[in-house]
């Protein structure tokens, strides 16, 4: 009786977690979905932290969870059960939907209430907005652990809709992800904008004659996809933190248009703060502040952080402070201008710096640690700086990956750590990450310095050089090596797909894809894997090239090729 929470532990490939999410709703619980992917000291401390009843999860997983949290309760999503047909009665609107844990500025990430009002707030505006009905087909891109997935699942289930499920390799394809939306017949898209440039989609209105909205958030959104991307759908922009919600500010972006966030959903108001906290002029800058219905009921077991960061404010009400630095416009749109602190955005995920900070300024031979984003025109990657306790055996940068790769989820795991003497500070003593030094993005072979002509780090053959030229110009000339992993050396999901685009314009390696990218990952392996093709496509047409039959018996006839299916007459 009463609110509590349940777990839910299960692969984003499959529908299950959101029948699980419906199920735990009608039981009366709240649930959290966590990814099966986490390390296990980070999936450890989520259960733990969030006073789970139970966990639902696979056959498959039951024993993990029982050497993580033997006294939880394990649910089987396949195994047979009751079926809850009536709600309880003591669940009401205010009643908790849902956890969804975010970074955290401690090294611990904290858990977000988000109550049954508020999310069905946001449903039924977006139902009305955007008119979704029955003959859509709306595509979900996101991990469950995240809450732009709720957005992508409950809003065409409330619409009578299809939901089309990427699963994570669908979603890393690349330029490839046109002809799987296409051939998918997806009317909806909500993606990031990164996801968006992946898929180097050059006419979206001849390429993807289906598609009708796209409905972006997670960052900003570069002037370029808009160019691109509203001539040939309904290009909406959202804008909202997990404490509002999912969306709470939105706008439908049209050429030519300058950035902007958008106007507040109805139900809610967005308001511009001063240092005092007290509303400034329009026109002037300072923090953006929400107030409304989609507005969270706080963190999880954190009240002094709840009270902070969600105060009740003179004239205004209960409001979410959102760190972001915003400008309201004479139309009363809002412009973003930065964030008041060390949280950043990368490739959709929300990160506070200083959650890495700590994990890596704990760990044995280190005395202080800080990170920061660091991003050129093509990619962004997170890159780390040490001060190591030993300046004469500093731990290496192989090693601090990996143990962090036991504790962080792999996007919060730096593409770079490096040592330095000191953190640089400012004049008040606080860090200033600003003044972080610049590093390359890595290389692990020697390709960075002057290479003989042959050797194990150069291009021994045409192919190979193709495709290590599309690799250096997409990470802006960074020292790849043949041999260098590509993601190592700052490559990253958008940067596979400059490269497969760029690839495809060549005859020789238009048969790579950005799967391979991913599996193969050197340059050297990517030229192997085209040449393998190469040869088998030119054996396969030979096979297809029919036989000429005498004159007196040649008959016509159709049959259809075993390997490939492909229909032959002769």
């Amino acid at each position: 009786h009463g609110e509590g929470i349940v777990a839910i532990l299960l692969p984003r490939s499959s529908t299950d977690w959101l029948a699980a999410q419906l199920g735990v709703l009608r039981a009366g619980a709240a649930f959290v979905c966590l990814e099966p992917a986490y390390p296990d000291e980070r999936l450890s401390y989520l259960l733990a932290d969030s006073d789970a009843v139970a966990v639902v999860c696979e056959r498959d997983d039951a024993e993990r969870v029982r050497s993580l949290a033997p006294t939880l309760t394990i649910l089987d999503v396949h195994a047979p059960g009751a079926a809850h047909t009536v709600s309880p009665d003591w669940l009401t609107p205010n009643s908790l939907a849902y956890l969804i844990y975010t970074s955290g500025t401690t090294g611990q990430p904290k858990g977000v209430m988000i109550e049954h009002r508020s999310i069905v707030h946001l449903i039924q505006q977006e139902l009305a907005y955007f008119g979704l009905g029955p003959d859509d087909r709306c595509v979900q891109v996101s991990s469950p652990s995240y809450d732009s997935s709720l957005e992508e699942t409950w809003l065409p289930l409330a619409a009578g809709a299809t939901i089309v499920v990427a699963g994570s390799e669908t979603t890393r394809l690349g330029p490839d992800l046109v002809p799987w939306l296409r051939s998918s017949r997806a009317s909806v898209l909500m993606p990031t904008p990164t996801l968006l440039r992946s898929m180097a989609c050059k006419d979206p209105r001849s390429e993807l004659p289906d598609l009708r909205l796209v409905y972006a958030g997670g960052e900003a959104m570069p002037p370029a996809i808009v160019d691109t991307w509203a001539p040939a759908v309904h290009l909406e922009n959202g804008y909202g933190p997990t404490e509002c919600t999912i969306t709470i500010l939105r706008r439908r972006l049209l050429p030519g248009h300058g950035p902007t966030i958008g106007r507040a959903i109805d139900g809610n108001r967005a308001w511009v703060l001063g240092p005092d906290l007290h509303p400034v002029a329009r026109g002037e800058a300072g923090q953006l502040a929400i107030t409304g219905i989609q507005v969270a009921r706080g963190y999880w077991k954190r009240p002094e952080l709840t009270s902070e960061r969600f105060p009740d404010l003179p004239n205004i009400g209960r409001a979410y402070l959102t760190g972001d630095l915003v400008r309201e416009s004479d139309d009363g749109n809002f412009d973003f201008l930065g964030r008041a602190d060390s949280q950043v955005k990368l490739r959709g995920h929300r990160i506070e710096l200083e959650e890495i900070d700590a994990h890596l300024g704990a760990l044995p031979g280190i005395r202080a640690a800080a990170c920061r984003v660091s991003n050129t025109a093509t990619s962004a990657w997170l890159e780390a700086f040490f001060v190591p306790a030993d300046a004469a055996t500093p731990r290496s940068e192989d090693e601090l990956r990996a143990t962090l790769a036991q504790t962080l989820p792999q996007h919060l795991v730096p593409t770079r750590i490096v040592a330095i003497d000191a953190l640089p500070t400012s004049n008040s003593g606080k860090l200033d990450r600003s003044a972080l030094p610049k590093i390359a993005p890595r290389s692990t072979s020697a390709a960075s310095a002057p290479a003989p002509s042959t050797g194990p780090s150069t291009a021994a053959t045409e192919l190979e050089r193709t495709i290590l030229r599309a690799m250096r110009t997409t990470v802006e000339g960074a020292p790849i090596g043949v041999d260098d992993d590509f993601f190592e050396c700052g490559g990253d999901s958008l940067a596979v797909a400059m490269v497969v685009s760029e690839l495809r314009e060549h005859d020789a390696t238009a048969c790579l894809a950005a799967r391979d990218v991913y599996e193969v990952r050197t340059a050297r392996e990517l030229a192997r894997l085209a040449m393998g093709r190469a040869v088998t496509k030119s054996t396969e047409e030979s096979a297809h090239v029919p036989k000429r039959l005498p004159t007196a018996r040649t008959q016509h006839s159709s049959r259809s090729c075993r390997r490939c299916g492909s229909r032959l007459g002769w």
